[in-house]
């Protein structure tokens, strides 16, 4: 939920999943290891979908995309 956009999102347990990996700084690549593991997904379209899932969260301003000199 944001309550700043007064938004609900819904996931479903890929996403939620995700969205509770990246509660601590990790890289995508790790990510999408571990998704991979856990679920039945090829490299290529895990990290695709990955990819597009984050890209969705930064734009609804709920992630923010650190450099790994920052963090």
């Amino acid at each position: 939920m944001s309550v700043e956009q007064g938004k609900y999102y819904d996931l479903d347990s890929v996403g939620s999943h995700t969205w509770n990996l990246l509660e601590q700084p990790r890289r995508v690549t790790d990510v999408c290891a571990i998704i991979q593991d856990e679920f039945a997904v090829d490299r290529e379209t895990c990290e695709r979908d990955i990819f597009e899932f984050i890209n969705q969260l930064v734009a609804a301003n709920l992630l923010k995309i650190v450099d790994e000199g920052t963090a």
